[in-house]
């Protein structure tokens, strides 16, 4: 799921927004995940998203910013 937030490009314009139905899925199976998941685990995929969200390609940033809103809802109890 990482790597599909990392590679997909395809955006469809409405309006003055962007509509990201590939990211948006993929962020929500990857916030689905990690329920089972041990905390240790969560923040090492928390880790890899906040490594993409330094990526120079918006597309790229806003799959991180999408997954960290699902992975935070998921998880919330490992929030600061």
């Amino acid at each position: 799921l990482l790597c599909l937030l990392s590679l997909d490009r395809f955006g469809d314009y409405v309006g003055d927004g962007v509509v990201a139905p590939v990211r948006e899925t993929g962020a929500q199976a990857l916030g689905a995940s990690l329920l089972p998941l041990p905390p240790t685990a969560v923040e090492a995929v928390t880790r890899a998203v906040l490594v993409l969200l330094r990526r120079k390609e918006w597309e790229v940033r806003h799959s991180a910013l999408l997954a960290l809103r699902y992975v935070l809802a998921a998880r919330a109890s490992l929030a600061p």
